[in-house]
């Protein structure tokens, strides 16, 4: 029987090996790359596919989109994890921060500031979902009983159809004051998805 722990280490390497045989689905907004700005306090990522690093040193945070982005089979699932923070003191260790999933409707071409990251999501941004990490990770939908993100997208006023592209990404808190000075925000790449039918 495998403990918890393990189940979700292992839903976070499938989530993260299919992602790139999603069809309708993009890596977004790579600080440093593809024409996207440098990240604020010269805190690159590591490598693709990752945020601006941060106090922890993780590299930055990843995210993965996968499953099916399908208007009438909404399978889509949201995964994203490397994220740390070295607290407010700026000697701890924090890999559960609170995490933010947010969808936009349009893109920012190069990216602008966003806190200690670089953000490439604009228009009309939404605020799908927010809970702390669990071992390092964050997943929406987590549990069978969670909305899927085309119905937490309808149920804010954004209903979704095929053919519509939205942006997503994974926010979260890095609370070392000291590390990069202009905020305590900070976030993952970006993944564009288009809906299907």
């Amino acid at each position: 029987m495998f403990s918890s722990t393990a189940l979700r280490i292992v839903f976070s390497f499938v989530l993260f090996a299919a992602a790139s045989s999603i069809a309708s689905a993009q890596v977004f907004c790579e600080p440093g790359t593809g024409g996207v700005i440098n990240c604020p306090c010269g805190n690159n990522p590591s490598g693709l596919i990752r945020g601006c690093n941060n106090s922890l040193n993780t590299g930055g945070a990843r995210m993965a989109a996968g499953g099916n982005p399908s208007v009438s089979n909404d399978q889509l699932a949201i995964s994203s994890l490397d994220f740390g923070t070295s607290g407010p003191t700026c000697s701890a260790t924090i890999v559960n921060p609170l995490c933010v999933l947010y969808q936009g409707n349009t893109t920012i071409a190069g990216g602008i500031p966003f806190g200690d990251g670089v953000i490439c999501c604009g228009g009309n941004v939404l605020l799908l979902n927010a809970k702390p990490a669990t071992n390092g990770t964050y997943r929406y939908p987590e549990f069978m009983t969670d909305p899927s993100i085309s119905a937490l997208s309808a149920s804010l006023g954004d209903p979704l159809s095929a053919g519509f592209v939205r942006c997503y990404f994974v926010a979260y808190r890095d609370s070392c004051p000291s590390f990069c000075v202009p905020s305590l925000r900070q976030k993952s790449n970006s993944w564009l998805v288009t809906w299907v039918p």
